[in-house]
């Protein structure tokens, strides 16, 4: 989803640039995690952290309730022969834009850093669950939001990763 939607991200955050102090992450290995960090959101997962019940109402409420703007992002269903699960909003879509957004602040967050080796991922992750969390627990953020985001991010072809 991520390298069909936004082919110019995902294509710079494969390729992009490193400096000689800094070494890329596992590619896999992030997008692995970042479905883990979703997941312990929602109270999911192997350990069960105890969650703010208002991230967790806000994520529930990007995932099930908000409707993703059509004619922004390509859906699956155009792309491939896929059913089209109907019903407010589209969960499969919203969770692919979420995941796509957290992957991106994942991205900045290793890249921000002007020392970084693979050993450091779990720091650059805990940074990033924080920074997650504290944008789902905002008042103010939303699918399109989240979307015009990954958008943004995309069209800009630099890699400079728009914020909410």
């Amino acid at each position: 989803y991520f390298a069909i939607s936004y082919p110019y991200t995902f294509r710079d955050m494969l390729q992009g640039p490193c400096t000689e102090n800094q070494e890329r992450y596992r590619f896999s290995i992030a997008g692995l995690n970042i479905i883990h960090m979703l997941s312990e959101f929602l109270g999911w997962g192997f350990k069960q952290t105890p969650q703010n019940p208002n991230l967790i109402r806000n994520l529930v409420h990007l995932l099930f309730e908000s409707e993703t703007d059509d004619a922004k992002v390509p859906k699956l269903k155009d792309l491939f022969d896929f059913a089209d699960p109907g019903g407010p909003g589209n969960t499969e879509q919203n969770f692919y834009e979420i995941f796509c957004f957290s992957f991106l602040r994942l991205h900045r967050e290793w890249y921000s850093r002007t020392s970084v080796a693979y050993m450091d991922f779990p720091d650059v992750l805990q940074d990033t669950t924080k920074r997650m969390q504290e944008i789902l627990l905002s008042s103010s953020v939303d699918m399109e939001k989240i979307v015009a985001s990954n958008v943004a991010t995309n069209l800009s072809f630099n890699g400079s990763i728009q914020d909410v």
